[in-house]
């Protein structure tokens, strides 16, 4: 089955599944259900999956730095697609110093041929209009109380 609800709506479709002994199916949803709510619905059906244009910071190769300085920096998790921020704002740094200007124009002109280095997921790019490039997409399985990555669009 596939869904665009939220954890909450599709737990209580799971509930309502369960009582009637309709289970034996399995559920793929975007990343409305890829929360830590979700993973309550484990066991419940044959298989649990969504996709999301968010990668975990861990699945970088500096993730992992990246976590453990902010944990150890705010005795916290970042906000959840945190390390996606950080990048943001290192890449309008670099367009502004490309740019050699703080001018919202000439830093939009600067993003849309910047070719920028992200310190966390690699790079971020932008076409003419605005949308960014080449973003990734995860496909991730519930399994044992979290959420595991089976493939990347940038791999396949």
């Amino acid at each position: 089955m596939v869904t665009t609800l939220g954890d909450f709506q599709v737990l209580a479709l799971l509930e309502a599944l369960k009582k009637v002994d309709y289970t034996q199916l399995s559920i793929l949803g975007g990343d409305t259900i890829k929360t830590t709510t979700m993973l309550k619905g484990i066991g419940m059906v044959k298989g649990l999956y969504a996709t999301s244009p968010i990668l975990d910071a861990k699945e970088f190769v500096n993730g992992k730095l990246f976590l453990t300085k902010y944990q150890d920096a705010y005795k916290m998790e970042p906000a959840y697609g945190g390390h996606y921020t950080y990048d943001a704002m290192y890449i309008l740094a670099g367009a502004m110093r490309r740019a050699n200007s703080v001018q919202p124009k000439k830093i939009t002109e600067t993003l849309r041929t910047f070719d920028g280095y992200a310190p966390i997921t690699g790079s971020m790019k932008w076409d003419s209009v605005g949308e960014q490039r080449y973003g990734v997409v995860g496909v991730y399985s519930a399994r044992k109380g979290t959420w595991d990555l089976q493939l990347r669009s940038d791999r396949w």
